[in-house]
């Protein structure tokens, strides 16, 4: 069975999806095919494949690096004293 992948320019024909995800630099799900003879179809507009090539680029940024960890005691120091006067309050009372 073989993938074909027309865009607006170019046609790519590839005899399995990982291939044609290699060449186009993109993460094609297999739902975006459809079966046409002995052939599987996907038809993208040049924004569809964008969003794809967008989607595995994102997919291999690790996890860790997304989001800044704050380590430092000054870092904290605002949520420490909310917490300081929330616990004070309910003493008071």
């Amino acid at each position: 069975m073989k993938y074909i992948l027309i865009t607006d320019d170019q046609i790519i024909i590839k005899k399995s999806i990982s291939a044609l995800n290699k060449e186009v630099k993109a993460e094609l799900k297999p739902e975006l095919f459809e079966l046409m003879g002995n052939y599987r179809v996907c038809k993208l507009t040049e924004k569809e494949l964008e969003k794809a090539i967008d989607l595995k680029t994102f997919m291999s940024i690790p996890g860790h690096k997304l989001f800044k960890r704050e380590s430092s005691i000054w870092g904290m120091l605002p949520v420490y004293l909310m917490l300081a006067v929330v616990l004070l309050q309910g003493c008071v009372k």
